[in-house]
This record gives structure tokens, C-alpha cells and sequence, in this order.
């Protein structure tokens, strides 16, 4: 999908990595029909959280708020709540950790753009689902998480006193 002519950074002992670490070779991503780059992927990132959809009691209360935004730490980035937890955490390469805060925040959102699109958060264009498709998207992620139904038999026979609970 990597459709970018742009010179790369300075590569990792010499070897073109995939993904997100691809895009931080590059300091940008594109897909088919959009592109993100190292200075406009914090935006997107506040865009994409800003379409989460929740309620107003929650965007009202700074507290409830801080967990639908990304947070930032030096070398890693902690993305929505409402994502699965393996999923949530984006870390920095480690070469990448003598670069100044603001390269590091810009690529921490970076790589957080691509692993959104990875998961069908952000669309082809790179721009977040409208409110209808992202509200089904995380409820079937919710709801996949849940253990497949247990079939009870017809011929199951339910204790019918204490007696036989005992026994």
C-alpha cells in the first residue's frame, strides 16, 4: 500500500521495516486514496478521538474526557480506552529516542495513524468513520470478545430439590 516517493530517514541497520516503523523510515503513510505525515498526524490523531462517540456527561468532565484522548510519555503513547488494551500502547523505536519531544510526540502519532487504519478505524482517505459506522465497529469489537454461546442440550435434567443437588 506504501505508494510514497519520499527520501527515507536514516534507516535502521539498513532494513526497510513494516508498518509503522515503515512510516516513521518514511515520516509518512499513505493509503489508497489519502496520506498522513509527521507533521499532520497529531491533528488526525485529536480528529479521530474527537469522533469517538460518547456521551455529553463524559465530554463535559475533564476526568472522564482524559480517557478518550491520547496520552503522552516520553518514548510511548496511550491511545483510547475504548480500543483493546494489546492494541493501545504505541512505542518508539529506540533509535528514535535521542530526537527532540516534539519529533518523538509527532512520531508517536504517526505510527498511532497507521495502527488506526490497520484496524479499519480510519478510512482509505485517512479520515475517522462518520458517528453510525464507528459506534458499529467498536460495538462488534465489544462484542467479539465475548465466549461464543454454550448449546444446552434438551435432555439436560435440572436438579428438582435439594436432594439432588447433594448427590
Amino acid at each position: 500500500e506504501k505508494t510514497s516517493k519520499a527520501t527515507p530517514c536514516r534507516p535502521p541497520n539498513g532494513v526497510m521495516l513494516p508498518g509503522e516503523e515503515e512510516a516513521l523510515l518514511y515520516l509518512e503513510y499513505s493509503s489508497k486514496y489519502g496520506q498522513v505525515n509527521i507533521k499532520s498526524a497529531k491533528s488526525l490523531l485529536n480528529l479521530y478521538c474527537q469522533s469517538i462517540p460518547i456521551d455529553s456527561y463524559s465530554r463535559s468532565l475533564r476526568e472522564l474526557l482524559d480517557v478518550h484522548m491520547p496520552r503522552y510519555s516520553d518514548y510511548e503513547l496511550v491511545l483510547p480506552a475504548h480500543l483493546p488494551a494489546e492494541k493501545r500502547t504505541v512505542r518508539l523505536p529506540e533509535i528514535y529516542h535521542e530526537k527532540g519531544k516534539k519529533f518523538r510526540h509527532s512520531a508517536l502519532a504517526l505510527m498511532a495513524c497507521v495502527r488506526l487504519h490497520k484496524l479499519n478505524l480510519l478510512n482509505d482517505r485517512l479520515l475517522p468513520l462518520i458517528g453510525k459506522d464507528m459506534y458499529q465497529r467498536l460495538l462488534s469489537q465489544t462484542v467479539s470478545k465475548f465466549p461464543e454461546p454454550i448449546e444446552i442440550s434438551k435432555n439436560l435434567r435440572l436438579p428438582s430439590s435439594d436432594e439432588d443437588m447433594k448427590s
